[in-house]
């Protein structure tokens, strides 16, 4: 999809955009997202993004 939502325990609303260029290998990469705040790592989201 263009764009992609994930909630993560039920903490809060998540919303990432990715870009791939064209020279990247199809296949699927794992992500890790990390929400910080001020006092630190507030959640971490992990997915995986598939490039076909």
């Amino acid at each position: 999809p263009a764009t992609q939502t994930i909630k993560a325990h039920n903490i809060g609303t998540y919303s990432a955009t990715f870009t791939v260029g064209s020279n990247v290998p199809s296949g699927t990469y794992n992500i890790a997202m990390v929400a910080y705040s001020p006092n630190g790592i507030f959640d971490t989201i992990r997915i995986q993004l598939v490039v076909p």
